[in-house]
């Protein structure tokens, strides 16, 4: 369970990334909202049905029309949000084929320029200096043991 504390560490080191956290109980409060629509709709539909039966049938015929032009409202409006869906999934297409693609171009060229780099300082500078001072620790080790080979004849 986390404590007071822990929650503002955490708030803390969000606002310091720049990244604005939302509190948990927000989309419980979106939930409770679709769910409260939900029923509402439920019930304005259980009373458009319960007044069809009770009424006259002229009065079903008018319910029955309302009910007929709000249903193809709702396709008219469900149908301008796919289209809308369909220009902006078009328009992200362009963005990838058009900007994102040609960073990664770049991105890779550029890691192919450091890799060539790099590879050319290990055969230019690093190989060298590690061969320099694998023979100089050899000389090194060469005269040390020489010299203490002396100091134990001169010792005698």
């Amino acid at each position: 369970m986390e404590t007071t504390m822990d929650i503002n560490a955490k708030q803390a080191s969000s606002a310091a990334e720049g990244t604005p956290r939302l509190p948990s109980g927000s989309k419980s409060k979106n939930k409770g909202k679709y769910i409260l629509a939900g029923i509402l709709l439920l019930i304005i539909s259980a009373g458009l049905i319960y007044l069809m039966i009770i009424s006259d049938p002229a009065v079903s015929t008018k319910i029955r029309d309302i009910s007929i032009v709000l249903f193809v409202f709702g396709s008219i409006l469900i149908c301008l949000a796919l289209i809308i869906l369909v220009v902006q999934l078009a328009i992200l297409i362009n963005l990838l084929q058009n900007e994102i693609r040609p960073i990664l171009k770049t991105t890779k060229d550029t890691v192919n320029n450091v890799k060539g780099t790099v590879e050319f300082l290990n055969d230019n500078m690093v190989e060298p200096v590690i061969k320099v001072n694998s023979d100089v620790a050899g000389v090194a080790k060469v005269i040390s043991i020489l010299s203490s080979g002396f100091k134990k004849r001169k010792g005698r």
